[in-house]
């Protein structure tokens, strides 16, 4: 996928698994990816009904991707710490809530709003099944962190986010 491959920040974070005693560094790098995608894909809102312009559209999406960064940033600084782990996946799950909410009230160009719908729902959907990895995490499961990229709404903000680029809007930093 272009924008996985060629635009989201990787933060990396070095998780020892307690089975197996190494760092699970690429693994969580490509967790933390995936939640960049996120954070690079989001748009921040107009309550206008005329469609935005592309230069608009692109430009809100890396505001709001931006601002994202900072919780990611989080999630790769926590280390080992069970409740660091949980906060800073509490802040993502806010903010994750928040972009959806700005992408919902927005009205994005009309060719891609079919896209920017699936995107809402995949950012809700992710939003959502960050409370299972928290739990997991707060039981002592520091791995569960790794499962991210097999939420729902993975796949929806993938597919969108392609949808988008295909269409011609350079987010991300794509194309």
């Amino acid at each position: 996928h272009p924008l996985l491959a060629t635009s989201a920040p990787r933060y990396a974070l070095a998780i020892s698994s307690p089975s197996e005693g190494r760092p699970m560094k690429r693994a969580l790098t490509l967790v933390l990816v995936s939640i960049a995608v996120v954070a690079l894909v989001g748009c921040g809102g107009s309550s206008s009904p005329k469609p935005l312009a592309e230069a608009d559209y692109v430009s809100q999406m890396e505001k709001l991707g931006t601002e994202l960064s900072s919780s990611i940033n989080k999630i790769g600084s926590a280390g080992n710490s069970t409740a660091k782990i949980e906060a800073a996946l509490g802040t993502a799950q806010t903010e994750l809530r928040a972009a959806a909410d700005k992408m919902e009230a927005m009205t994005p160009p009309s060719d891609i709003k079919d896209q920017q719908a699936k995107l809402v729902k995949g950012v809700r959907e992710l939003a959502d099944g960050l409370d299972t990895i928290k739990t997991k995490i707060k039981n002592g499961d520091i791995s569960a962190i790794l499962s991210i990229t097999t939420l729902p709404g993975i796949k929806d903000i993938s597919d969108a986010s392609g949808a988008i680029i295909k269409a011609g809007y350079k987010i991300g930093g794509a194309g």
